[in-house]
C-alpha cells in the first residue's frame, strides 16, 4: 500500500441515523396529502485546496511534508488506516 500524504480534499459533516433527521412519511389533511417531514437538518462542509487558495492539504502531523502553500489539516486519525 502507497503511503498517503497530501488530501485531495476532505468533508466535515455530522452523522445523525435518526428518524429526526432521516425524516418520516406523514399522513397531512393541511397539506393535501402525503408528505416527508423532517424534524432538524444535517450540515456537511466541502473543502478543497482551490476553495481555500491553498497549493495542497497535508495532514498536520500524519507524515505529510509541508511546504510554501500547503495548509496543515488536524485529523482525529491517521490517514492511512490499516486494512481490516
Amino acid at each position: 500500500a502507497r503511503k498517503v500524504r497530501e488530501m485531495e480534499y476532505f468533508v466535515v459533516t455530522s452523522h445523525n441515523l435518526s428518524k429526526a433527521a432521516w425524516g418520516e412519511i406523514q399522513n397531512s389533511n393541511v397539506h393535501g396529502g402525503l408528505r416527508l417531514f423532517i424534524r432538524h437538518w444535517e450540515l456537511g462542509v466541502f473543502v478543497s485546496p482551490s476553495l481555500l487558495k491553498c497549493r495542497r492539504l497535508v495532514p498536520y502531523g500524519g507524515g505529510g511534508k509541508k511546504s510554501q502553500g500547503d495548509l496543515a489539516i488536524p485529523l482525529p486519525y491517521s490517514l492511512n488506516p490499516q486494512l481490516y
